[in-house]
Parts: structure tokens; C-alpha cells; sequence
């Protein structure tokens, strides 16, 4: 599940849309297609393997890096004290009125600068220390202090958490990325319609994924666990956001394939 999250990802930024920095996606079906490039991610984020449990928060950050810091670019030097002393300026900016969202474009050096400065949800254990207690810290909507890591100065404003939990089928055709099966895209769609066909019929979303789909039916099965908008490509996102908890969509056709989407929570 790893793998598709992360491909959904960098699909999902090939079409516009705002992907998660810092995110391990939770465990699950193990047999879906791989990663070939990585996602972009801020380098402060932790390194460990964490499943997404517990809390979790959603932020968006401003980073100003300074000369010497962790993993800063070549083509900052600024000194420290400058760097603490512009993080506070963009933060009383703010305060003021100012758009975070500009704020981050034009100011942030971190890796999500040209996305507001988003960097969707994370459970805890994923960030480094200082900057996930900060999150959690905060309410939702407020804005934090002037935050201090190993990469420099953060000004880090806490978001509602929007996301939804779903399973789905994937059926694929031959020249779809990493798909191993020869059919072509109208025999896809033929198997995607039967598999609709089924699941309106009766059969459980499991019985009819264990028989049709593509994607791995790991020890969670096709549940893809939970994610966020901007996170998935735009068609998936739309329909899975679209559905009632209990709900299953019609078959819907994504970079990735033909997909039947069912949200679970």
C-alpha cells in the first residue's frame, strides 16, 4: 500500500495537486505497483518506518533556513541570527494579516515552499521532535511561535485534519505503470464493469477484490488506509472524497488504471 500511496503522490504533483511531505503511508497490501522515483519531502522529517496510528495533525510551515544548518542549500548564507530574526518578521507579518500561503511561497526554504508551505497529515513519531511537539501544541488554526530545529527557524500553523479511509479494486491493462498483465484497456474495462456488477449484485467489496483486482490483498487487504486531499491523483480524490461512509463508486479510471472505490470510514 506504501508503493501506491507514494505513486498516487507523484502523480498527483505531475497534475498539480499539493502532495504530503513527511507522511509514511501505514502498512498494508504489500503486492501493488512499486515506486519508482521518491516523494518530495522536507529533510527534517524522521527516517523511521512508523504505521499511522493514534493522533495525527495536519500543518502547513515556513522554513528559514540559515548558513551551517542541517541539509541547507548552497545557496543560503544567511547567518543564524538573521535567519531567527526573518522568521520572526514573516511570523508578525502574518499576525497582521499577511497570506501564509504567500508567506511560504516567497519566503520558505523548505521543500514545500510552492505549495503554501503544506505539508498535509502525520501522525506523531514521523517529525523531528521540536517541530511535532509544536504541532500538537496548537490548536487548530493557531500559529506558533518561532520554532527551532536542526534545520532552522519554523513559523507552523496547525490545519483541520480532512481524510477519508478506503479500499479499493484496481484493474489494470498492459502499458499501465508497472502493470504485469497483457489484457488491453477494453478488456480492463469489461472486468471493472463485471466487478461492479458483482458488488451491486451482493458480493462483499473483499470476495470481488480477491477475484478481480490488480492490487495486492496484503493482511489489510485492499484497505488503502486513510489519506488527504491533495494527496491522490485528481479522479481518485474527487470520487473518494464524493462517497458516503458505506459507499462504492462506479468504475473510475486514473493514471494507474480502472478502480472501484469503496470508503470505509
Amino acid at each position: 500500500m506504501r508503493s501506491l500511496l507514494l505513486l498516487l503522490l507523484l502523480m498527483a504533483c505531475d497534475n498539480g495537486a499539493a502532495p504530503v511531505a513527511a507522511i509514511p503511508a501505514p502498512a498494508a497490501a504489500e503486492e501493488l505497483p512499486e515506486e519508482e522515483a521518491s516523494k518530495e519531502a522536507e529533510p527534517w522529517e524522521a527516517t523511521s518506518d512508523v504505521e499511522v496510528k493514534g493522533p495525527r495533525a495536519r500543518a502547513r510551515h515556513i522554513l528559514v533556513a540559515y548558513k551551517g544548518a542541517a541539509q541547507v542549500p548552497s545557496n543560503i548564507t544567511r547567518t543564524r541570527e538573521a535567519a531567527a530574526a526573518r522568521a520572526t518578521e514573516i511570523r508578525t507579518a502574518i499576525l497582521a494579516g499577511a497570506d501564509f500561503a504567500a508567506q511560504a511561497r516567497d519566503h520558505s526554504d523548505g521543500g514545500t515552499s510552492r505549495r503554501g508551505g503544506e505539508l498535509g497529515t502525520f501522525p506523531k513519531g514521523v517529525m523531528h521532535e521540536n517541530f511535532e511537539n509544536a504541532v500538537f501544541a496548537l490548536e487548530v488554526g493557531a500559529l506558533s511561535g518561532v520554532v527551532e530545529t536542526p534545520f532552522g527557524f519554523h513559523v507552523i500553523e496547525r490545519e483541520v485534519v480532512v481524510e477519508v479511509r478506503v479500499a479499493q479494486v484496481l484493474i489494470q491493462w498492459k502499458g499501465r505503470h508497472r502493470a504485469k498483465t497483457t489484457r488491453s484497456k477494453d478488456e480492463a474495462r469489461t472486468r471493472a464493469e463485471e466487478a461492479v456488477a458483482l458488488i451491486r449484485g451482493g458480493a462483499t467489496f473483499q470476495e470481488v477484490a480477491k477475484t478481480h483486482s490488480d492490487g495486492g490483498t496484503g493482511k489489510r487487504g485492499t484497505d488503502l488506509g486513510w489519506f488527504q486531499k491533495g494527496q491522490m491523483v485528481p479522479a481518485f480524490e474527487t470520487a473518494a472524497f464524493g462517497l458516503e461512509v458505506g459507499q462504492t463508486t462506479d468504475v473510475i479510471e486514473s493514471p494507474l488504471g480502472f478502480h472501484i472505490i469503496h470508503r470505509l470510514e
